[in-house]
Order: structure tokens, then C-alpha cells, then sequence
């Protein structure tokens, strides 16, 4: 708290003694003027009282009876009624079936501490995101955690809370306790298990009312690596957890390290859509207006941070782009906006062609500063949606093409190299395909929605049907193995085979799909 401030009043009370004295002098060398003056004096006397005269017979009797006289108190003035709090954004209606798979060493999958630690690799119904009981209307993935928003406006919050990305106590000292009971802890249960998962984290849980205003309806949730999102109804936004810069130092704000539970984000007023990346966000208000903060060590701000100030970049800001932007989306280091007349803008990291942009990629420091539309989408119709991985991105347009860019060599573009024209493509020193240039459509998919994992990518169909490709070590592709897959692949089970899927995200090492009741 700041010191209190001094009153700026007591000065101006006091009259000092030479103000005084030099009063009392002007007023003696007044009365010893001549008798010419004192005769002016009369006649200028004469002058004004004849000229107030003149005024009070203009005055309206009335008017100066009904005018309060000094002390008197006037009429109440009339106090205006409050404005009422316009709501701009609506949540979903709509609840979704939760299915995941990927990870389960970190308890990003949200089915519990009784659930193995060992990889899930075919998609698995999340029980604890029940329709019926829960009614999830909502998911983003972030880097090790997710955000939910429920039909009954609740944020339930899973996974990694090393950094604050959970919002809520997530304190534990080991041995299994029953989050849907009375939590007591299991005494039978081995607590120094190397594979026990820590309930509070694994379990989706309700981030408490009482950190935000009464009466306050969520309509987004948004997560990256370590922070996490939530936009209101009324174009607010509240944030929690920390931005890593690549050295490691962890900043949610200039004087905040970590924000364990939720504030408010100053500045962002009549914001309609909020994005994450690793370590930044975006967010678009009513006007069409974009907004960055976070950390932009490659330039995913759209402005240039100086290294020595680089808190100046947690501070949001608009970015240079004219108004009428329509959607915003992320990558871990780069950015995109689509404007209302078609055009996709993307800056910050290129070392990969992640941004779209034909400049400078291959390059170690390669990074876009300022927005600059991604050329190579034009002629296949209007981009719908739009995201990024670490070094690859992907984009879905209106006529059901499903087009990625970037980093070859992980497989997380979904087509095989060898029909790809010579010109789109960068070769490393071993003359390998290392960097695709050009957008490109993935064949075999008319997608509705797709999303991009660091190095993996999943797509849902026009038919409800989702597809996947990319790194698969830890089971994130759904597939049924740890394989990496290079080809877009149909990701079917028991659990998804009869259901019509109508979203899907990508974490650091796992994904959900989200499918109808």
C-alpha cells in the first residue's frame, strides 16, 4: 500500500504575514490619495448604482423569489438511473460427452487418482464430466492442464497446478482421498507410490464462486502452458497462473510472480473471444479490435518488448491491426487474426513457417513483428478457424478444406512429403524436408474443427467422425499404440464409434474429443 499523500489544502488556508502587511500598506496609500480621486470615486459609485438599478427592474419577481437565497438548499437534483450491464457474449447451451486420451502420468485427463498412470491410447469417456451431473459445455487444452465451463456456469479446473494454472488449492500430502465423498484418505493405500496421482489435481474440480463477483456468467474458457482464461457475459476477463520466459522466470503480471487464484485482467473491456499460446494470450473485443499480453520474446505480440522491460509486454495492448477483425487464434510462439474481409494476419515465431509467412524462415531467430496477412491461404475460401502447434499450424475453411504449414519432420502435417512441390518446400543441410512454406490441404478430410498439439494435430469431420497424425509417444493420437503417424488417420473405439464428435483439442501430450449427448 502506498504511503498516504500529504493534504494539499492546509497551505492554501494560511495567509502569511507578508501577504498581510503588504494588504494593510496598499490600503493606507488608498486614503491619503487626493480629493480628485475621491470625486471619481463618487461619480463611478453613481454610475454602477444607477446601472444595478437598471438591471433589478429587468429581473422577473417571480424568478427571484423562486431563486434560493445563499445557505439555502435547492431543489434534489435528479439522479439518474445506473446503466444497466449490457451483455455481449452468451454461453453454450449444449452439454458434450468428454472423451480423452494421451498422458496419465500428470493427471491432465481428469478421471482420478484411482485411474492407472499408464498412457491412454484409445479415446476413454471421462465419467467425471458427466452430462448428466456435470453438463460440460466447454473445453480448452493448455500445455499439462484443462479449463471446462458448465451449463450451470461453473469453471472446473484439471492437471498440473505447479504454476497457479488450476486456480484453487491443490495441496496434498499423499494417500488417496475421495473427492466426491467425505474426503477421507485412504490409510490402506501405499502413499509413497511413485505412480499415485494427486486427487485434487487429477479430479475436475469447481474453482469456489466467491473468487469472483456475485452474479458473474462465464461464456470461455481459454488455457496455455501455465495460465489459464475466462471471459464473462459482459466482456471481462479473469486470469490465473504465470507466463514462463524461455530463461524461466515466471511473471503474471509486473508485480506478480504467480496468481494462485483468479483476477481480474485490467484493461480488456468488451472482449468477445480470448486465445492462449505457451506463454502469451490474445484477446478480441467488440469493435474487432486485438489485444496481446504475456511474454513476446519472439515477437508473438505483435510489438517489439525490450529485453531490459520486457514486464511492459504483461500489460495487454492493441495490437496494429485495423478494427473489424472477426476471430483470433494461437500458436505456442505465434499469433493469427482474421479480418472480416477474408484476410488471415499472422506474426511471432517463424523459424519454422509457422506464422504462413514466406520470411526468414529456417533461420534460428526467425520472427515476424508485426502482422502481416498469410498469403499463401488465398484462394481456399474463408478461414473459419485457426491455430498452432510449437512449429506447425493448421486452418479450417468454409468449404470443409483442413490446410497445415510449418515443420515437416515430426509428421504433424498429415500427407506424405514425396507429392509435395519442390518450391513449398525448405531442405535442411542433409537435404531433407525440413519446413513446409505453403498451406496445404490434408486429403480425406472435410473438417468442421481442428486443433493443434505441440506436434500433433486433431480434426472432426462434417460427419462426426475425427482424425488424427503427428508425434504419438505418449498415446495423444488416439490410435491405439505410441507410434508417431505421419497420415491423417480415422480415430475410431467403442467409445467414439456410434457418437457424432463435434470437437477436438490438443494438449503437450494428450488430446479430447467432445461429442454429442
Amino acid at each position: 500500500m502506498a504511503a498516504p499523500k500529504k493534504s494539499a489544502g492546509m497551505k492554501k488556508t494560511a495567509t502569511t504575514a507578508p501577504e498581510s502587511a503588504s494588504k494593510a500598506s496598499a490600503s493606507t496609500q488608498t486614503t491619503a490619495t487626493g480629493t480628485g480621486n475621491t470625486r471619481k470615486s463618487k461619480r463611478k459609485a453613481e454610475e454602477l448604482g444607477s446601472s444595478a438599478a437598471t438591471k433589478s427592474r429587468k429581473l422577473n419577481p417571480a424568478k427571484a423569489a423562486s431563486k434560493p437565497g445563499k445557505g439555502a438548499s435547492s431543489r434534489p437534483k435528479t439522479t439518474r438511473a445506473p446503466k444497466p450491464n449490457l451483455v455481449i457474449n452468451h454461453r453454450a447451451t449444449d452439454a458434450v460427452n468428454v472423451y480423452v486420451f494421451g498422458s496419465g502420468d500428470s493427471g491432465v485427463l481428469g478421471l482420478g487418482p484411482k485411474c492407472s498412470t499408464d498412457d491412454v491410447t484409445r479415446p476413454r469417456l471421462n465419467a467425471n464430466l458427466s452430462t448428466s451431473s456435470v453438463g460440460v459445455v466447454q473445453v480448452a487444452t493448455g500445455g499439462m492442464h484443462c479449463v471446462a465451463l458448465t451449463n450451470d456456469n461453473k469453471i472446473l479446473t484439471w492437471g498440473v497446478n505447479d504454476h497457479g494454472a488450476l486456480g484453487r488449492d491443490t495441496e496434498w500430502s499423499g494417500g488417496w482421498v475421495d473427492m466426491q465423498g467425505e474426503g477421507t484418505r485412504d490409510q490402506d493405500q501405499d502413499s509413497d507410490s511413485e505412480n499415485e496421482l494427486n486427487p485434487k489435481e487429477s479430479t475436475p474440480i469447481a474453482i469456489d464462486n466467491s473468487c469472483f463477483p456475485t452474479d458473474t456468467v462465464f461464456t470461455q474458457v481459454a488455457a496455455g502452458d501455465n495460465a489459464t482464461f475466462a471471459l464473462t457475459d459482459q466482456g471481462l476477463v479473469y486470469g490465473w497462473g504465470t507466463f514462463k520466459t524461455s530463461d524461466g522466470a515466471l511473471h503474471f503480471s509486473a508485480d506478480t510472480a504467480v496468481q494462485n487464484r483468479p483476477a481480474l485482467i485490467a484493461g480488456l473491456r468488451n472482449i468477445t473471444k480470448v486465445a492462449a499460446g505457451s506463454n502469451h494470450a490474445l484477446a478480441l473485443d467488440q469493435k474487432g479490435r486485438v489485444f496481446a499480453w504475456g511474454f513476446g520474446e519472439q515477437c508473438q505480440l505483435g510489438r517489439r518488448i525490450n529485453a531490459r522491460f520486457n514486464k511492459s509486454g504483461l500489460v495487454p495492448a492493441s495490437i496494429g491491426l485495423r478494427k473489424d477483425v472477426i476471430d483470433i487464434g494461437a500458436g505456442a510462439d505465434h499469433s493469427f487474426a482474421i479480418h472480416q474481409n477474408g484476410t488471415v494476419y499472422g506474426w511471432g515465431a517463424n523459424n519454422y513457417c509457422q506464422t504462413g509467412i514466406d520470411e526468414r524462415d529456417g533461420e534460428d531467430f526467425a520472427n515476424i513483428l508485426h502482422p502481416q496477412s498469410v498469403n499463401s491461404l488465398n484462394g481456399h475460401g474463408r478461414v473459419t478457424s485457426i491455430s498452432g502447434g510449437n512449429h506447425h499450424s493448421i486452418a479450417v475453411m468454409e468449404g470443409g478444406e483442413c490446410l497445415t504449414w510449418g515443420r515437416l519432420d515430426t509428421g504433424a502435417l498429415g500427407f506424405s512429403v514425396d507429392n509435395l512441390p519442390e518450391n513449398d518446400i525448405t531442405r535442411d543441410a542433409n537435404e531433407k524436408p525440413r519446413i513446409l512454406m505453403t498451406a496445404t490441404q490434408v486429403p480425406g478430410i472435410n473438417a468442421v474443427h481442428a486443433a493443434a498439439g505441440s506436434d500433433h494435430c486433431v480434426a472432426v469431420t462434417r460427419e462426426g467422425k475425427a482424425y488424427s497424425w503427428g508425434f504419438g509417444v505418449s498415446g495423444q493420437l488416439g490410435l491405439g499404440s505410441t507410434d508417431d503417424v505421419g497420415l491423417a488417420t480415422l480415430i475410431e473405439n467403442k467409445a467414439v464409434k456410434e457418437k457424432k464428435l463435434v470437437w477436438a483439442g490438443a494438449g503437450g501430450q494428450y488430446s479430447i474429443l467432445a461429442g454429442e449427448e
